[in-house]
This record gives C-alpha cells, structure tokens and sequence, in this order.
C-alpha cells in the first residue's frame, strides 16, 4: 500500500514491512502510482525480495514527483539501481 511522503507498506502472509520514503520536494504526481506499481513489479520478475522491490519503487515513484512528467530516462534508472545497490 503507497501512503504517499509516509512511504509505502508491504504486507504477507501476516507480517507487515513498512517502506521508507525518499524525501523529495513534489512538483507532479502524475503517474507516481503507476511508477511505483511498474517498479515493484519488474523487482518481482527479477526474484527479489519484498522489501528490495519496495525500496525500488518507493526510490523510482519519488524521482518521478520531483519532476515535471511521468516519465524517467535511461540514466536516472541506472543512476538509482547503483545507488540502492539491490540484489
């Protein structure tokens, strides 16, 4: 579940993992959700952990509300997979 600048909450099989947020001046929310959504999802494809994917997507979804435009470039997924180091 996204709660916005409170971060995101993971929940399975009865255990919960809450998510930090990345804190982030907002300037357009449009398609954060789908960001985060489409972040998370790609961390599943790739077998990662719940809270890897999480991480990824909350880092993703909060690049994308501090810009103008839904949409990121090539070297700003790559620059925040190297930074977050994930499996």
């Amino acid at each position: 579940m996204t709660r916005g600048s409170a971060g995101a909450l993971i929940s399975e099989q009865g255990k919960s993992t809450v998510i930090a947020p990345y804190p982030v001046t907002a300037v357009d929310s449009n398609g954060a959700g789908d960001a985060f959504a489409g972040a998370f999802l790609y961390g599943l494809s790739q077998g990662w952990p719940l809270t890897a994917c999480g991480r990824l997507a909350a880092k993703i979804s909060a690049q994308v509300v501090s810009q103008f435009g839904p949409r990121l470039a090539q070297t700003q997924y790559t620059q925040i997979l190297a930074e977050l180091d994930l499996p």
